[in-house]
């Protein structure tokens, strides 16, 4: 079971703005923070791809939050937010309960590129 004394990092959950279009008619893609919350975070593996010759590591890094609520609302898609932390911004993979006795904990899943490999 979550205590809330493991929640020991503060981490920044942004969101996506609406898309706007470079002078080249390409869309751009813009970022605000949403909200601040205290977290846990642990790694559980990765991997190393090829990208456009490049090697790019990938980590699977884990955060258990407290359900700020804000993925109750109907147009909540995990795809519209991403998490900074500690200077790396991780891509949100899944977001899921977790049990505990109040069930207000959410497990996030996240992928951390990076292309130093």
């Amino acid at each position: 079971m979550i205590t809330i004394g493991e929640l020991d990092r503060r981490i920044t959950i942004q969101q996506a703005e609406t898309s706007i279009e470079s002078n080249y008619g390409e869309p751009l893609q813009s970022w605000s923070d949403l909200i601040i919350v205290w977290a846990k975070y642990f790694v559980k593996g990765g991997k190393i791809n090829e990208e456009s010759d490049q090697l790019v590591a990938e980590e699977n890094a884990f955060f258990i939050i407290r359900d700020p609520k804000f993925t109750d609302t109907p147009t909540f898609n995990e795809y519209n937010y991403r998490i900074h932390y500690n200077d790396k911004i991780y891509v949100i993979d899944n977001i899921k309960e977790i049990e505990s006795r109040t069930n207000d904990y959410l497990e996030v899943k996240t992928t951390e590129k990076n292309n130093n490999g």
